[in-house]
This record gives C-alpha cells, sequence and structure tokens, in this order.
C-alpha cells in the first residue's frame, strides 16, 4: 500500500512538471525531461516506467504470483497464505483504483493475471473462505474497472449468470446474487454493462442473460415461495397474520391478499424474518466453511435486484419526463386599461387549464434530442425493449407468491 501511496504521489508531481514544461516551453523555450529508470510490458506494448510506477509493477505482479502460489520475480518471499494474498489485492484495487485506470501496465496486469485467475478459480470447487475473497475482488473490478476489461468483463459476467443455475451449491449461488445486488442498485452501472455488451453487435447480451436467469430463479421451486392462486402472507406469519393484512388492507389491496388457511403448514414464502441474513455472505470473511444460509435467501437476493433495477431507471428517467413550467403569459390589465374588451373563458376552458396546471402531459425522454443525457437515455430505452419481458415474468411469479408487507411493497413499487 505504501509504494502504490508513492505512485499517486509521483504522478502528482509528474503532472506539475507537465504543466512546467508548458510555461517554460512557451514562455523560455525550456524543456523539461522526467527521468523513468525502467520499463514494463502493456497491451500496446513496451512502456517506461518511473521510480514509483516500476517498483509498484513489480510488487503487484508478485503479489499476484505469489496468490497463485508461483514464484515471484522481484520479492524475496518463499510464498504467502492465498487468502492473504487476496485481501491484499482487493485492498490494492480498492484504494488505488485510479492507478490501474492510468497505469497501462497495471491494467495489463489485471488481463492477463487477475482476471483470468478469478475465472478460472470460479469454476473450480474451492472452499467458501477462498471463493468469498475471490467474488469480492471481481465485484470491485467490474464496478471500478470495467471500461478497461472489457472481453475479461464479458467472460466474467457470463460466468455469474451461469454459476446462478440451480445446480450449484447455495452458498455459492448466494455469493452470485449478492454481487448482482450490489451491481443493480448502481443506475450508471446497469447502463454502462448494457451499453458496453447488450447494445454491441458481436457481443453477448449480458444485462438480459442476468434479467433472464431471474425468470428461472423466481420459478424453480414454487412451494418454497408460496406461490398458489392469488398472493397470500407468508406462513409462519401467521399469528401476526391480522398484523400484516392490516398494514395491506390500508394500502388499497384489500381482497387480493389473503391469509394462509391452515396452522400446519410447512415454512413458505418471503419474509424478512427469515429470508434475509443479518451478515451478507460476501461480508464473512472470519468463516472457512459457509454460513448457514436460508432456503429462500436467493429469492429474496432475486425480488432485491429487480427492485433496484426499476428504481435505478426511474430515479434517472422519471425526472425527465418533467415538463417545464410555462411562462406567465403577460398581465391583460393593459387590455382592460386601454379599454378593449375580454371576452371571459368558459368553464370548458377553464377546467382544461386547471387540469393542465394539476396533472401535465409527461414528456416523453426520447424526444430530448438536444439533452446533454440524450445518449443515457436512449440506453435506457434499449434497457427497457431487451429486458421488459423477464423483469415483467419475474414480478408475476413473485405477485402470486407469500411475501410478507415489506417484500410485496417493494414488488408493487
Amino acid at each position: 500500500m505504501s509504494v502504490f501511496d508513492k505512485v499517486v504521489a509521483e504522478d502528482s508531481e509528474f503532472l506539475r512538471c507537465e504543466l512546467h514544461i508548458l510555461v517554460l516551453t512557451i514562455f523560455l523555450e525550456i524543456a523539461l525531461e522526467v527521468p523513468t529508470i525502467g520499463e514494463a510490458p502493456s497491451e500496446n506494448g513496451t512502456i517506461q516506467l518511473r521510480a514509483a510506477a516500476l517498483d509498484a509493477f513489480r510488487v503487484f505482479n508478485d503479489l499476484c504470483l505469489l496468490t497463485e502460489a508461483h514464484k515471484p520475480l522481484f520479492l524475496k518471499s518463499t510464498g504467502i497464505p492465498q487468502t492473504f494474498g487476496l485481501e491484499l489485492i482487493e485492498s490494492i484495487l480498492t484504494h488505488h483504483s485510479e492507478v490501474f485506470l492510468s497505469h497501462p501496465e497495471q491494467a495489463n496486469i489485471l488481463r492477463i493475471r487477475v482476471m483470468p485467475f478469478i475465472i478460472s478459480s470460479l469454476s473450480e470447487k474451492l472452499n467458501f473462505a477462498v471463493t468469498v475473497r475471490i467474488v469480492r475482488i471481481l465485484y470491485t473490478l467490474l464496478r471500478r474497472h470495467l471500461d478497461i476489461l472489457t472481453s475479461e468483463g464479458e467472460m466474467a459476467l457470463g460466468l455469474l449468470t451461469h454459476m446462478l443455475d440451480q445446480d450449484t451449491a447455495l452458498w455459492k449461488r448466494s455469493l452470485c446474487l449478492e454481487v448482482l445486488r450490489d451491481i443493480f442498485v448502481q443506475a450508471p452501472l446497469i447502463r454502462r454493462i448494457f451499453a458496453m455488451y447488450d447494445a454491441q453487435e458481436g457481443r453477448k447480451p449480458i444485462l438480459r442473460d442476468i434479467v433472464a436467469a431471474f425468470v428461472r430463479i423466481s420459478s424453480e421451486n414454487p412451494a418454497l415461495i408460496g406461490r398458489g392462486h392469488q398472493s397470500t402472507i407468508p406462513t409462519a406469519t401467521q399469528n401476526n397474520g391480522g398484523t400484516d393484512q392490516a398494514l395491506l388492507e390500508a394500502s388499497g389491496v384489500s381482497g387480493i391478499i389473503s391469509s394462509p388457511s391452515a396452522s400446519n403448514e410447512p415454512l413458505a414464502g418471503l419474509s424478512t424474518q427469515w429470508s434475509s441474513m443479518k451478515v451478507a455472505c460476501i461480508d464473512q470473511l472470519d468463516k472457512i466453511n459457509p454460513p448457514a444460509i436460508p432456503d429462500t435467501y436467493i429469492y429474496s437476493l432475486t425480488l432485491t435486484c429487480i427492485g433496484g433495477f426499476a428504481d435505478g431507471l426511474a430515479k434517472f428517467i422519471l425526472p425527465l419526463t418533467v415538463p417545464e413550467k410555462p411562462r406567465k403569459k403577460p398581465s391583460k390589465q393593459s387590455d382592460v386599461d386601454s379599454g378593449t374588451p375580454v371576452e371571459p373563458r368558459s368553464g370548458i376552458e377553464r377546467h382544461a387549464s386547471t387540469s393542465f396546471k394539476k396533472n401535465p402531459v409527461p414528456v416523453n425522454p426520447l424526444t430530448l434530442e438536444d439533452h446533454a443525457l440524450y445518449e443515457q437515455v436512449k440506453i435506457c430505452a434499449g434497457i427497457v425493449d431487451e429486458c421488459w419481458p423477464a423483469v415483467l415474468a419475474t414480478c408475476s411469479t413473485f405477485l402470486y407468491a407469500a411475501l410478507d408487507s415489506e417484500y410485496y411493497h417493494t414488488l408493487v413499487r
């Protein structure tokens, strides 16, 4: 971490030197050269590096080698525990993400060492302690470094989607869905994923595949989510059913939700009492073995992903649909003063004017071609076109499931 701190300081000093070079070149015609002391490979060939950047390249590359149980090239070390190496990699990626975005040699390490290692590891049957740290690194890379890992990100997201299949261990599916939950609440990241993959010819429809996986998850075990002919309250909350029923009916959904009919029914449905975890799997770094996970946890995560997905779209698009307030018309007092008769408005005209003020016609953001966010609007339209059928199918499944008031309100919203 100290070495990477020096890279940040060195980059800042280099920018100051560049400014001085510009000033001196313009006014004194004097050029400065910033010394480099070594070289390193990048995607576009060998590049020259300054002192701290070269140290950071050597240290991070060796850290990756040691984590993969290979011999280091620079550090005098015989080996480190794999979990410790993974934690160090995550710390560097989290606290110095800008270094990897601005230094081609570091980005190259992510492409040729880190991402291949992550993808191959997730395909293996590793223990929980190693897997949870690998998944944390993957989430950090997808969130902060996707722009420099286009092809690798496509493979990783595809693998993440594949791991949601029913034959995968519950704890692995939970880890994957926790990553997706955190991705789906970040609307700019969702738009970037769609623009990089789904909207590009020749690329996999990554976002469409993920929401299609939600459809499969939601419908894989109807009995476990309490799916029936109408919405119901989870069976284990029957003793408190009156409270939940009152809350739901107070919200205007009387007659839609029914209470369970028998007290001896098995546990079924989604409830915050048994379908959530106090500490997410991805944050349990103290565990060697996977923690106890509720059977309905993955379904609650799926519903949360859909909710975050919709909220992100709404918060971006809905403000753009609000029409601008019309300018006030000039006062007709001058007409009165001049003696010009003013015709009184009919009742229909007054009603139409009042109605428009209360309920103005929303603007279609796709008509705002001169707006600074128009390209992002088009991406959102593409997302809706591609993902709406799967979102509708997932919501329809949960609408006939047994949900407590919190999950039901999330679904309806």
